[in-house]
């Protein structure tokens, strides 16, 4: 089944909005000094004054969003084709079933966690990559990414910091690390990620552990799941109806925020 990029964005509730919060008078630098990165860290990296997804119950004009949720999933349900899996059926027919509201709990990860959606002060990212520190302390970011300033081909990538970092020097970046994690974990964590550099890249629902194609949340996922068996955003389950999102990967209570620019509300 093949969904067009709008309605993937649509359903999945991923659109870029201009923040009300600024980085005016920030006190915190935006982003962390290179030399504090390590092997297995995680970075996030955002442009100035914006956030994704929808996260914190407002995006805009609640009625508009709901409307177009709406209209996507309806698309979606007539584009069914007629030869389809028992998989498709079962995931069509959740979609059938779903409201807009515990789509909105979903998508963000909140389910059965006792946290609140509205009114949470959860930061949103749009991306997560992963830190390798080699032993000659070259810096490498292991990311699985759509495209990029130097055309490179789409998909899981290894790039020299210097390369990653073009174009970004204004972003916003988190910076978080794996409570506790030992130097060994983190280069086995880095191990698992390098040996998908090559799969495409795919935004497609799928298991978190099948290695035809990633996202880049998926691709930092699948890589603790596989070298420590640790779920980073506390669902051990990897066969999941939406995406697991960088905001539910930078809001895991395994990861310790050591650089955190600003906090902001979607």
């Amino acid at each position: 089944m093949t969904f067009s990029r709008r309605q993937l964005l649509v359903l999945a509730g991923m659109w870029t909005l201009a923040s009300s919060a600024t980085s005016k008078g920030q006190t915190v630098p935006p982003q962390p000094a290179p030399g504090t990165l390590r092997t297995g860290d995680l970075i996030f990296p955002l442009k100035p004054n914006s956030c994704t997804p929808l996260s914190a119950g407002t995006v805009g004009d609640p009625v508009t969003s709901r409307e177009a949720w709406t209209r996507a999933r309806q698309e979606v349900l007539d584009s069914v084709p007629s030869q389809r899996s028992a998989e498709v059926v079962r995931l069509i027919e959740r979609l059938r079933a779903m409201t807009y509201e515990e789509f909105i709990r979903e998508f963000n990860g909140l389910v059965g966690t006792g946290r609140e959606l509205l009114g949470s002060n959860h930061p949103a990212v749009g991306h997560v990559a992963l830190i390798d520190r080699q032993s000659d302390g070259t810096l490498h970011v292991l990311e699985a990414q759509t495209s990029s300033a130097d055309s490179s081909k789409p998909g899981v990538r290894s790039l020299l910091w210097s390369e990653w970092y073009k174009g970004r020097e204004d972003d916003n970046i988190w910076h978080a690390r794996m409570r506790g994690i030992s130097a060994s974990d983190a280069t086995k964590v880095v191990a698992a990620a390098r040996g998908q550099i090559g799969r495409p890249y795919s935004i497609r629902p799928s298991s978190l552990l099948v290695t035809d194609s990633f996202y880049c949340s998926k691709l930092v996922w699948f890589a603790f799941s596989k070298a420590l068996d640790k779920a980073l955003d506390g669902n051990s389950d990897p066969d999941r109806f939406f995406w697991v999102t960088p905001s539910n990967i930078l809001g895991s209570a395994l990861l310790d925020r050591l650089h955190q620019p600003r906090d902001f509300r979607c």
